[in-house]
């Protein structure tokens, strides 16, 4: 299958880190697919961890969850819910991944944020005793994005489930098993056969409402070894 890299990489600021194959993420990047339609009543398999995130920062979605005030939980909870329905108006089904306590994959990715997040702590005190503005990602991520995703997906009935360790096996072999699409930011996804990966952001008419077929960018092994 190939060898699992993540490198972390610490300046003074901020903290790098690059889950996956090395090299792959940047292949992804600059690697064209035909877009294909995602078929009615096919799962959409998320990695729930880095959803969170994705939903937190992500540009396309709008500006960048406020954190310096301990968290916007309901422009969270909005997004969180605003993505459920366009999935579910395109006709699939959200399932939603997350990662259990045993991480020893990601070790070094934790280690990664704990030190973002030391940083991250560092600029809040200077924002509360000083008045010092940086951007929102600068912040810590507040202590219940996760809670508040969970309760929002709960309210809204989508279906969860709570992995032993890492969700990648997990969403690999769902895929494998469903045909679904893994909808997450990890190149390792391209390692697992019969996997179907389709990065965050590239699904490409999500928001379109009068769209009646969900359009993807979809990676697998298989295209990669063509």
């Amino acid at each position: 299958f190939g060898i699992l890299v993540t490198t972390t990489t610490t300046t003074h600021t901020h903290t790098h880190t690059t889950m996956g194959v090395k090299g792959l993420a940047y292949l992804l990047k600059n690697w064209e697919v035909a877009p294909e339609a995602l078929p009615r009543g096919s799962q959409i398999l998320i990695d729930g961890s880095g959803w969170q995130y994705y939903l937190l920062d992500t540009p396309s979605l709008g500006e960048p969850v406020r954190r310096d005030l301990g968290g916007d939980f309901r422009e969270l909870a909005r997004r969180a819910e605003r993505e459920i329905a366009m999935f579910r108006k395109h006709g699939v089904e959200p399932i939603v991944y997350w990662d259990g306590h045993r991480r020893r994959l990601k070790a070094e990715t934790m280690a990664g944020r704990t030190v973002k997040r030391e940083f991250g702590e560092e600029k809040l005190h200077s924002f509360c005793i000083d008045g010092a503005v940086y951007s929102q990602p600068e912040y810590p991520v507040p202590p219940l994005v996760t809670s508040q995703v969970k309760h929002a997906l709960q309210r809204l009935g989508v279906k969860q489930k709570q992995c032993e360790e890492e969700a990648d096996r997990d969403l690999a072999l769902a895929s494998q098993q469903t045909g679904g699409f893994v909808y997450a930011n990890d190149s390792d996804f391209l390692l697992f056969k019969d996997c179907k990966y389709v990065k965050f952001a590239n699904m490409l008419n999500l928001y379109d409402e009068s769209s009646d077929e969900l359009m993807a960018n979809v990676f697998t092994r298989s295209k990669l070894a063509c």
